[in-house]
């Protein structure tokens, strides 16, 4: 029983391997990317602790708005994330929950969280959530002319969230990642006077 399980976390591990891949292809295509990953550390409400990892990345692409360099609209819209925690069984049960998931995850003031979980007690389920992140791109503040181009430029996040996938969970994610083939976004650049 236990190799059936093993097989079927693998072939669930690779289709969402196959869904972050695709989704960060544009990179390849002219457009800069963006990856990062770490730990997870959460709280499930009423049932405990839930550590776990989480990477996610997509496409990115900055324009000039007054002549600072900002993100594409585009680019907010287009990341992924890919992670699995270990949570306490539900209520009754010893053994822990093993989670793996895919999430769609677009921020616009706020972010948002919209994916599919592979639970070892509930089998596929869905995730919604929010969160919010502070990022920093080592280096930064850059003030220059021409702009700094990331070829790549490392970066460091920490992110607050809260998500629901058969229980209320609040976490925490720092994260360490690189920028690649893009102009360093404001406010971390701006052209200098």
């Amino acid at each position: 029983m236990r190799s059936v399980r093993t097989f079927v976390a693998c072939r669930s591990w690779s289709a969402m391997t196959a869904l972050a891949a695709t989704a960060m292809a544009p990179g390849a295509c002219g457009m800069g990317q963006q990856i990062a990953a770490g730990p997870v550390l959460g709280y499930v409400e009423g049932r405990g602790w839930s550590p776990g990892w989480e990477a996610g990345g997509g496409p990115v692409q900055t324009r000039k708005s007054g002549g600072d360099p900002v993100t594409d609209a585009s680019s907010l819209f287009a990341h992924v994330s890919l992670g699995m925690s270990s949570r306490p069984g539900a209520p009754g049960r010893e053994a822990r929950e093993q989670i793996l998931y895919a999430a769609w995850e677009p921020w616009f003031l706020v972010g948002g969280t919209l994916g599919v979980v592979r639970s070892s007690e509930r089998g596929i389920d869905k995730m919604v959530g929010a969160w919010e992140a502070v990022p920093w791109v080592i280096g930064a503040p850059v003030r220059g002319n021409p702009l700094h181009r990331c070829n790549p430029c490392f970066t460091i996040s920490l992110a607050l969230g809260w998500r629901w996938s058969g229980g209320r969970e609040f976490y925490l994610a720092p994260k360490v990642g690189i920028l690649d083939d893009v102009a360093m976004p404001w406010p971390f650049q701006t052209y200098a006077d």
